[in-house]
Formats: structure tokens, sequence, C-alpha cells
């Protein structure tokens, strides 16, 4: 199920750029800066999953649905984003989620 989870999460932005676009009134080079804000959060979640992972090594299941939920918020509020900044940080907060969940996985 985690798999299937993460999948969806993962593909959900390449179908709704176009809408995302229209919604925010951006072009695509304005939307690529938010969309390449997804790998900072990935590089982020990596280290600090990598960690959490490590010293909670008994809790690999909590942290890894703490990883759906943040994802979840995520990918709900995507819409709702009001500006191409506030879209970046949804991102961050995307990328940060996926790395979360990868890293239980392991």
């Amino acid at each position: 199920m985690r798999l299937v989870c993460q999948g969806l999460n993962a593909e959900i932005v390449g179908p709704t750029i176009p809408d995302l676009m229209e919604r925010l009134d951006v072009n695509y080079e304005q939307f690529s800066v938010a969309l390449g804000s997804k790998g900072y959060g990935m590089l982020t979640g990596a280290v600090v999953g990598g960690f959490l992972h490590e010293r909670f090594c008994r809790h690999i299941d909590l942290l890894v649905a703490i990883g759906l939920v943040l994802s979840a918020v995520a990918t709900v509020a995507t819409p709702f984003s009001g500006s191409i900044g506030m879209l970046a940080a949804i991102f961050v907060l995307s990328g940060f989620a996926e790395q979360i969940i990868n890293a239980g996985m392991v």
C-alpha cells in the first residue's frame, strides 16, 4: 500500500501542471523554479530521514506514516496555493515527505 501511495504522490504533479500554471497565471519558466524546489526538499528529506530512521529504528512504521501524512497535506494544499512561492514551499514539503518514506523502505 505504501508503494501505491508513493507512486500516486510522485506522479500527480505532471498532469496538473497546465491547470496549476493557469490558476497561478505563470509561464513555464516561473513554474520550473517551483518544480525544482522539490529537489531541495528531497535532499533535506534524505538527510533528515536517514538520521531519523537510524535514531528511531524500532519505529520505522510510525516515521513512514508521518511521511505519508505530510505527503497527503502537501497534495491537498497544492491546488489552493495562492502564489508561486507558496507552491514552491508545498513542493519542498512534498519532496521532504517523499524521502522520509523512501528512507523507511530500506
